[in-house]
């Protein structure tokens, strides 16, 4: 069994909902606190309200699979994660901004034919650790429109 099947099936086991929308989002509420774990390629985003859910969420892991940290997140899906502990307004006004944007294009896209596009063709690349130089993990797509 691949790692990723493994993975979903041990969080569900444990408990864990898978997102309805984002099968790589995983939930898991307990009384009033809240642990999510998001699953990117060959990575695991994961936090709590709870510090303690946390520590025993790493420990489970690491025994249950071979997984190493890097500590707090600083970079996510290329975007540089920072000021959670101390946000500014400009932070905030940034943050809104994001979102403005976002909510605004959500109905863009690509629009294929059927009449000049036969088949479409998408091709994707991960690499664990592929970088000599910072150890970090790489990743690519691209689609191929065809007649």
């Amino acid at each position: 069994m691949a790692w990723y099947e493994r993975l979903t099936q041990f969080l569900v086991d444990n408990n864990y909902t898978r997102g309805s929308v984002d099968n790589t989002l995983f939930i898991k509420k307990d009384n009033d606190e809240l642990f999510i774990a998001q699953i990117y390629v060959d990575d695991i985003v994961f936090g709590s309200t709870n510090n303690t859910k946390v520590q025993q969420f790493v420990d489970v892991m690491s025994h249950e699979f071979e997984m190493s940290l890097v500590g707090e997140l600083s970079y996510f899906l290329g975007l540089q994660i920072r000021y959670q502990s101390d946000p500014k307004e400009s932070h905030l006004s940034s943050v809104k901004r994001i979102i403005r944007y976002m909510n605004e294009t959500s109905s863009y896209g690509i629009w294929y034919s059927f009449d000049t596009n036969a088949s479409l063709v998408g091709f994707s690349d991960a690499d664990w650790v592929g970088n000599c130089d910072d150890r970090k993990s790489t990743s690519g797509g691209s689609s191929l429109g065809t007649t």
